[in-house]
């Protein structure tokens, strides 16, 4: 349930912040009506590695004081969602428009991760 009202919050804020780059772009096509809009995204860009920190909150903590394991999966998504995001706009394609799937994730555990914790999420597009 955390995550769902985390998921919804991320989802609010990249609205705002998608609605706010539209009004912009669209200040931008008006001034430039005779050029070329076609962008296109570098692959250098695409499987340039992204990487969040993330400070771990009461609620996502496990009954036993530590990070249960499936939150890290939520975490992965969050930053690939924010990655995402990132390159389409930069790019001027709009927010979250492309329909991406991940189709694999792998983790490395070093350590345990306790409360208040701060870890640092690193995504990359393999393929």
């Amino acid at each position: 349930m955390n995550m769902l009202i985390r998921f919804f919050i991320v989802m609010a804020l990249l609205r705002r912040e998608h609605s706010e780059s539209n009004k912009n772009s669209e200040k931008s096509k008006t001034a430039q009506q005779g050029n070329d809009d076609t962008v296109k995204v570098s692959t250098e860009e695409l499987f340039r590695p992204f990487s969040k920190s993330y400070r771990v909150l009461p609620h996502d903590m496990g009954f036993r004081n530590h990070l249960p394991n499936y939150r890290y999966l939520s975490f992965i998504e969050i930053n690939v969602t924010a990655w995402l995001y990132k390159i389409l706009k930069q790019n001027g394609l709009g927010g979250l428009s492309m329909d991406w799937i991940i189709s694999m994730q792998e983790m490395v555990y070093l350590k345990e991760i306790k409360f208040l914790d701060k870890m640092t999420v690193t995504s990359a597009l393999e393929a």
